[in-house]
């Protein structure tokens, strides 16, 4: 059991490091899930949660859709540039970490690894937010979705509706 605070921090911040992503993917399936069992305690923030999804999906109406090889092959794309881009970040972080010689100790190579995970983070979240923003508005499966929800939450307040009514 470590008892400086050096040693301390070290392993809080990889534990963090290790832990972002994990949690990261837990928030983002909750998120929708808690969103509306958040709205069906009241029958106010249930059609204001109906009224949110449903001007989402009249604004889809315009958009056109594309079909599934379609979404397919932007996916395979996306990947591809995905991987393209980590490769060549990944070794010129390397080659710079390798040639280096400002700092030739311990810190200077896990500072370069936390700089290289850190910056491969942000690339993966930039790539995968263009391409859920994209997927979300042409994609015929993620609008089926979003009509599901739709009913789902309709469905819910006509529910509350009917027991509102009977108790009055």
């Amino acid at each position: 059991m470590p008892h400086d605070l050096g040693t301390w921090g070290f392993i809080i911040a990889l534990a963090a490091l290790i832990l972002a992503y994990p949690l990261d993917v837990l928030a983002h399936v909750t998120s929708p899930i808690l969103r509306d069992w958040w709205a069906a305690r009241s029958i106010a923030a249930l059609q204001k949660r109906f009224d949110v999804l449903s001007a989402r999906l009249d604004q889809l109406r315009d958009v056109q859709v594309i079909d599934e090889v379609a979404e397919q092959l932007f996916v395979a794309q996306e990947r591809t540039m995905l991987m393209i881009g980590f490769g060549v970040h990944n070794l010129l972080t390397g080659l710079v970490l390798i040639t280096s010689t400002m700092a030739p100790d311990f810190l200077f190579e896990i500072g370069g690894l936390a700089f290289l995970i850190i910056t491969n983070l942000f690339l993966m979240f930039g790539f995968r937010r263009n391409t859920t923003t994209y997927l979300a508005r042409v994609s015929p499966n993620r609008r089926d979705g979003l009509k599901a929800d739709v009913a789902k939450i309709e469905k819910a307040l006509q529910e509350r509706r009917q027991v509102t009514f009977q108790k009055g």
